[in-house]
């Protein structure tokens, strides 16, 4: 069962299976400050069946992130819930997705303001970024039945590097 109808959800959906619960449906702005999405991210984790392998779609930030934002505070939140509530779980993180049409993503981000002109803020930092394949890779070992937790960090790259190539794409 995969719960959720995002990038991620949409990246998995046909890796659907009867014994595990695919999680993708909770906050993925690393930016998000509305508590009522904390909430129903919680809330809707906490419906989810005890007794199949869940999957949870968590965050690489985790542990790069220098400040405790609303996001990381949540997730670490998360991660202990699934920890102490699922008897089998596997806690993947991952950090910024390469595909998809979130515009809260760090390339669609990017990308929209390249395009339309817009100012953006480019951080001097390095950022992990996975591409699909990577991360339907690491999903299909899986393992039910465990306890355990999955670092995907893709490629790691430095964000104005970044932001110098994709404005080289778009001939701006």
């Amino acid at each position: 069962m995969i719960i959720g109808s995002g990038d991620i959800a949409k990246a998995i959906a046909d890796l659907d299976r009867n014994d595990v619960t695919f999680f993708a449906s909770g906050v993925s702005d690393s930016k998000e400050t509305n508590t009522d999405n904390f909430k129903r991210e919680e809330e809707l984790l906490k419906k989810q069946p005890k007794d199949t392998h869940l999957v949870y779609m968590s965050s690489l930030s985790l542990y790069y992130s220098t400040e405790s934002t609303p996001y990381l505070l949540h997730k670490k939140k998360m991660e202990a819930f699934v920890k102490s509530s699922f008897k089998s779980y596997t806690i993947v993180r991952i950090g910024n997705i390469s595909w998809g049409n979130n515009p809260k993503t760090l390339l669609n981000y990017f990308t929209f303001c390249i395009k339309n002109d817009l100012p953006l803020k480019v951080i001097e930092t390095y950022r992990h970024i996975i591409d699909i394949d990577e991360f339907r890779y690491w999903i299909k070992l899986v393992r039910v039945g465990e306890q355990e937790e999955m670092n995907i960090p893709g490629k790691m790259v430095w964000v104005p590097a970044l932001v110098d190539s994709l404005t080289k794409d778009f001939g701006k």
